[in-house]
């Protein structure tokens, strides 16, 4: 193999080496592109995510809030109807207790 020989192999695998480095480049220039979009689509859908979880959060909270309410409001009516019907037992006990005393 004479020197023109080598220099034109050796030329030739620079070429094929520069056309690689550049193909590559190009590759990971895309492949960066690409991963910068992905992970910008993903930060919109983790902020939308997120903003759907406090607004549940936030309705749960106030539907418990009237939930509880009611339920302090019942318990109070409740209880004021059970005293009334002790009240009302221990007044119909009182009468006939009273009438079996009276009649001899």
């Amino acid at each position: 193999m004479s020197l023109a020989d080598t220099v034109t192999a050796l030329t030739k695998n620079v070429a094929d080496l520069y056309k690689e480095i550049v193909t590559t480049s190009v590759r990971f220039d895309d492949l960066r592109a690409n991963t910068e979009q992905t992970v910008e689509r993903l930060e919109r859908v983790v902020d939308s995510t997120v903003a759907k979880v406090l607004e549940i959060h936030d309705t749960h909270v106030r539907e418990k809030a009237t939930l509880d309410a009611g339920i302090r409001t019942l318990e109070g009516r409740l209880s004021a109807l059970s005293e009334q019907a002790l009240h009302a037992v221990a007044r119909e006990t009182a009468r006939d207790l009273l009438r079996e005393r009276s009649t001899p």
